[in-house]
This record gives structure tokens, C-alpha cells and sequence, in this order.
């Protein structure tokens, strides 16, 4: 089975056969077709299953297809977002709405560990998700990731230069240092301001941390986050063995 979690900004993939990873790796979505997936996939046995999650538009999804019916004769199965799966229960009003990598994050966290939680995915975007102790999603929220603050402030503001550093002491001393500080404490800061709440709701909470930029964030939140990476994958794999209708 290979497994895909298609973000906006990469792509990273496992192949799986009887409980183990066989292959990983990962790749800029941007060019993931443009000869990297090409040389890493060839390499692999064909499997009897691709399941996707896809957060990047329909474009990739159709490359993605294309390619895995030409190379193994096989259709990717699409993750999608329903009211229930895999004892989750959605908590968005309508949803569909809800991101299906947050969702598949969501089931993957219910599936490690089966109590309340604070999910916090530092990708291109940050959300923050809560969980109950029933596996009801209570919500979460959206906001601009490290690359995206940084890109808007050298944007529209003179004399800023963007920056791919990553955090940074709280007080700086330099502009660059100081677009470091604010831009990854303004996250943590947030995050700790739901982490909060959620174990205000439920002493319990389980503290999770994923996403690229997570190395640069949890040293800078209060609370202690365990780190998981590819939490979407693990999301994808327990959607993909669920139960048939």
C-alpha cells in the first residue's frame, strides 16, 4: 500500500507491506512530477493500493491519477471528510468544510491514543484542533504559517527582507532577527492560548505537535507538545483499513 500526503507545499509518501514502511520520502509539491516522483516510484513493488490526501488542488490530483493508472494500473482513493470515521465525529457545521489533512490528523490522534487532545499542525497554514474524550471534534482554527507571515511582511512593508530562519530569541536585536522572534513567538503564542482552553475543557488533553515548521515551534510553547511526524500519513493509513459500508 502507498500512502500520500499531498500538501501545499510538499509532498511525502510511505510504502507499506504487512504492518511495515518499506520506502519513504518526500518532495516539493511543486515539482513532486517533475522526475523526483518518477525516479523514487519506479523503484517500488506495485502496490494493490494509493490512497491520498490532497490539500493542493485538483491539478495534482489529476497528474497523480493519471500517473498511478499508467504506471500500475491502479486508482488512487481519495481521502475525503465525512460527518463520522473511524470514531471521530466531526465537529464543523458543515463537514465537508473541514480540511481533510486536519481530519485525517484528527482520526490518527483518536487512533494513538483515545482521549482528549490538542492537535497543532505547522505547515504552510497552522490549525489547531480539539478533541474530546468521546472523539468529538470541538473545532480548531486557521492562521498564516512562519514562510507566509514573513513573505506578507516583506510584501508590504519597507525596508524587510523576507526570511526562511527559524525562531529566535524573544527580544531581538536586528530587524531579520526581530521578523524571526515575532512571527514564530505570535504562533506559539496562539497555540498556547488554545492549548489552554482545550485543558481547561479536559485536564487530560494529550499535547500533539506535526507539520515541517513544528521543530521551530514546540521549543517555544508552554506546555509540553510530543512530536509526531506525518501524523497525516498514520491518519490515512487507519481511514484507509476502516470498516467497508
Amino acid at each position: 500500500m502507498l500512502v500520500v500526503d499531498v500538501g501545499n507545499s510538499r509532498i511525502k509518501w510511505e510504502f507499506w507491506k504487512d504492518g511495515y514502511t518499506l520506502a519513504q520520502g518526500s518532495a516539493d509539491t511543486s515539482s513532486a512530477f517533475n522526475g523526483l516522483v518518477d525516479c523514487e516510484w519506479e523503484k517500488l513493488p506495485n502496490p494493490q493500493r494509493v490512497l491520498v490526501s490532497n490539500v493542493a488542488g485538483e491539478g495534482i490530483a489529476e497528474r497523480l491519477a493519471r500517473w498511478a493508472v499508467e504506471r500500475w494500473r491502479v486508482a488512487p482513493e481519495f481521502a475525503t471528510v465525512s460527518v463520522a470515521a473511524c470514531g471521530v465525529r466531526n465537529g464543523y457545521d458543515e463537514p465537508t468544510q473541514l480540511g481533510v489533512d486536519r481530519w485525517l490528523g484528527l482520526i490518527a490522534v483518536w487512533h494513538r491514543h483515545a482521549s482528549p487532545a490538542c492537535l497543532v499542525d505547522c505547515g504552510t497554514a497552522v490549525t489547531v484542533d480539539g478533541l474530546s474524550p468521546v472523539g468529538q471534534h470541538i473545532g480548531g482554527l486557521v492562521l498564516p504559517g512562519l514562510s507566509i507571515m514573513r513573505r506578507a511582511l516583506a510584501a508590504h512593508a519597507y525596508a524587510i527582507e523576507e526570511t526562511r530562519a527559524g525562531g529566535a530569541a524573544l527580544l531581538a536585536h536586528n530587524t531579520q532577527d526581530g521578523v524571526v522572534a515575532g512571527t514564530a513567538h505570535a504562533i506559539a503564542a496562539c497555540i498556547d492560548r488554545v492549548a489552554n482552553e482545550i485543558k481547561r475543557r479536559f485536564s487530560e488533553a494529550q499535547c500533539i505537535i506535526t507539520g515541517g515548521d513544528a521543530r521551530f515551534i514546540t521549543p517555544l510553547l508552554t506546555d509540553r507538545f510530543v512530536v509526531i511526524p506525518n501524523l497525516v500519513l498514520q491518519g490515512l493509513l487507519t481511514w484507509g483499513r476502516r470498516p467497508q459500508p
